[in-house]
């Protein structure tokens, strides 16, 4: 990791930081046993910061694999989406479903760098 920490400095790069889940990987394992860590990022130098000034990197939803896909938006919009929730009547009555909501409920998630 010091290799790619005094490469990322060396090459004046920035970590644009994310929106969404804090984690890109999980050991797919649950309880005690999982891990999860950010493997992945969105970097940039100075000069394509100034070109692409609303630039946002979106950690988006781990579907049936071990890591989350990032979504890099140059023409990110200042303006909150009007998206709205829908539940999958499907999961009702499933095994550990209502446990699984209140945990994801009660996490607190936001962006950083």
């Amino acid at each position: 990791m010091k290799i790619l920490r005094d490469f990322v400095a060396d090459s004046e790069l920035i970590d644009l930081g994310f929106v969404g889940h804090p984690f890109t990987w999980w050991n797919r394992r649950e309880g005690e046993h999982v891990v999860e860590a950010r493997l992945d990022r969105v970097l940039s130098n100075a000069k394509w910061c100034l070109d692409f000034p609303r630039a946002t990197s979106t950690h988006l939803d781990m579907v049936g694999v071990d890591y989350c896909p990032l979504l890099l938006d140059t023409e990110a919009s200042l303006e909150k989406s009007n998206s709205r929730f829908v539940f999958d009547q499907r999961w009702v009555g499933k095994e550990g479903c209502e446990e699984t909501i209140k945990e994801a409920w009660g996490k607190e998630v936001r962006g950083g760098s």
